[in-house]
């Protein structure tokens, strides 16, 4: 018992110090990097970028004279985000993005995460991704698109309301089966971007953010979490990113598995169209 006891307390002594250095070197990077004072919060600098991403699109669309229905379909997807944005941050903005940054530290989020989100429109608009889109293709970025934005102003919306009256770990609501709602559904708006363009230098610019940045992010919030009341509990019916259906391993198997299966087979069969065609025929015939 004395043995376990204090394996838990190395751990925890463990996890601690890990939160502690990567916390620091997060949180040195984006905001304090000299040299120079600390300038502006960052909601300024993501705000900008969230809302100026609508003249940025409209820009590049005068620009290369392309007026084609994927720019329209990028500038509607990127520019009501923004503007979704905006209007988060006023009603419930997140408490990470009101502290202030150095210039160097606000560079440094530029470079490391905004910046990227600037490539996809430019690589539409220039032609250097396919402007002739399918229906399957539009169709999927807006319902990838829709399911994010509405996951996104829950769980943010859900997150900042809790904190004010209660400190401590949320495990209900939107964060009940999966324990970073906000980075998932940020995937799943983002990944609509990039699934219109459908372009490798765009996803790469945006999934290395994903990888790079999100991971660590999510990684640091598990280390905090694991020190709160119903951490265990609360880790064995959720799971890091993804929801885990109805808190069961198994009903996430099948229903993954299910959507991957029909998913693989609509696009190797040609389509949402011929699928449905091909199923109206299996149909009839019964």
């Amino acid at each position: 018992m004395n043995k376990k006891v204090s394996q838990a307390h190395e751990q925890n002594q463990t996890s601690t110090q890990d939160i502690h250095i990567l916390q620091w070197l997060m949180d040195h990077l984006m905001f304090e990097i000299g040299p120079g004072p600390k300038v502006m919060k960052l909601s300024y600098l993501v705000n900008f970028q969230k809302a100026g991403m609508c003249f940025y699109v409209l820009s590049l669309m005068f620009c290369f004279n392309n007026f084609s229905e994927a720019m329209w379909s990028y500038l509607l997807l990127h520019g009501s985000y923004g503007a979704f944005w905006i209007l988060k941050d006023l009603i419930f903005p997140d408490p990470v993005f009101q502290k202030k940054a150095t210039v160097f530290g606000l560079f440094t989020s530029f470079a490391l995460v905004l910046g990227h989100y600037f490539v996809p429109a430019y690589m539409l608009a220039s032609g250097r991704a396919d402007n002739n889109l399918t229906f399957e293709r539009i169709w999927v970025s807006y319902l990838i698109y829709v399911i994010g934005i509405i996951l996104m102003l829950l769980s943010d919306s859900q997150k900042y309301h809790t904190l004010r009256f209660k400190k401590g770990l949320i495990s209900d609501g939107m964060f009940k089966y999966t324990r970073n709602p906000n980075y998932f559904d940020e995937i799943l708006v983002y990944g609509s971007f990039i699934n219109l363009v459908n372009e490798k230098i765009s996803y790469i610019c945006v999934m290395q953010v994903w990888f790079l940045i999100f991971s660590l992010r999510m990684y640091l919030k598990d280390l905090s979490l694991r020190r709160k009341e119903g951490w265990e509990e609360y880790s064995q019916r959720s799971w890091l990113l993804v929801p885990k259906i109805n808190g069961r391993v198994f009903d996430s198997l099948i229903f993954y598995s299910a959507l991957l299966f029909s998913i693989y087979y609509c696009y190797f069969n040609g389509g949402f169209v011929k699928t449905a065609i091909d199923l109206r025929r299996i149909l009839i015939k019964h």
